[in-house]
């Protein structure tokens, strides 16, 4: 218990027994101590509040985490439900970092965000007659933009060039082709990730007033888009093999769901982890 002593009663210094909480000047002892308590009762029971979270951020990460994981195992083999989760998860993140004014979070989600929308479009118009003219040309020119990037110089490029000329060779000889077109632009979007993640920090100034800094997670997800690139990949050349050759092989075809599908929650672990990591805790 706190008193706060009369100050008219001391004609002069402190007592011995004088107490070590505030010795405020008041007209009113009785509401300079309700003032005081109130402040004790704030700051002790923010500490606490901070103590507590800082022993649960572990649980609550886990559980999120597990969450995670169960999702992905209860639609393993359904992408089509997982890719909703995916996106619903990564729009709950964006809108609570734009509340935190994390920017660096932010510009990383609206990249990974954009990128899936461009995604699901390619998705549903990939049987659409015009869109197959239009994607090689489009292809070309950011793979010219993007040479810097030796994914696309030295693996996404020489693909490019053999699709289009078994594209052609099919036509040629009316075999109905495959819509190999789809992995094209798959593999031209995670090198987008790629150029956009690396220049994050230069573009975000002009969307942000606070001067953004690159991390940890910049470099994980550009390297979950370098061994996507790899995936999509295998599947292109099985699929040219598929359709060119005697070799009728479809395993990596007939795994790249779910392929996909543990890329999408490792992806979503990690963005959580660093999300959980990167917020301050009060270390007792």
């Amino acid at each position: 218990t706190f008193t706060v002593p009369n100050l008219n009663a001391f004609s002069g210094g402190c007592p011995d027994n004088f107490p070590l909480v505030g010795d405020l000047p008041s007209r009113n002892s009785s509401s300079n101590a309700t003032i005081l308590y109130f402040i004790y009762f704030t700051i002790v029971s923010t500490i606490n509040i901070m103590i507590l979270y800082t022993y649960l951020q572990p649980i609550i990460r886990s559980l999120i985490a597990g969450s995670i994981i169960f999702f992905g195992s209860i639609t393993f083999g359904e992408a089509e439900y997982f890719d909703r989760v995916f996106l619903i998860v990564l729009t709950l993140f964006l809108l609570t970092k734009v509340i935190d004014n994390d920017i660096n979070i932010v510009g990383i989600l609206v990249i990974m965000l954009t990128i899936l929308l461009l995604d699901e479009v390619a998705f549903l118009t990939m049987s659409v007659d015009f869109i197959k003219v239009l994607i090689y040309p489009v292809a070309f020119i950011l793979l010219y933009k993007l040479k810097s990037d030796k994914m696309a110089s030295y693996i996404v490029l020489p693909l490019v060039c053999i699709t289009l000329s078994a594209e052609l060779y099919w036509q040629a000889i009316d075999h109905p082709p495959p819509l190999v077109h789809y992995f094209v632009t798959l593999m031209v979007l995670n090198l987008l990730v790629r150029h956009f993640l690396s220049l994050r920090v230069f573009i975000s100034p002009a969307f942000f007033n606070q001067r953004p800094t690159s991390i940890h997670l910049d470099w994980q997800l550009y390297q979950i888009a370098k061994f996507n690139i790899f995936v999509i990949a295998a599947v292109l050349v099985e699929y040219l093999i598929w359709h060119t050759t005697d070799v009728h092989s479809c395993y990596v075809y007939q795994a790249y769901p779910y392929i996909q599908q543990i890329l999408a929650v490792v992806t979503l672990l990690v963005i959580v982890d660093h999300i959980f990591k990167s917020r301050y805790f009060l270390t007792t």
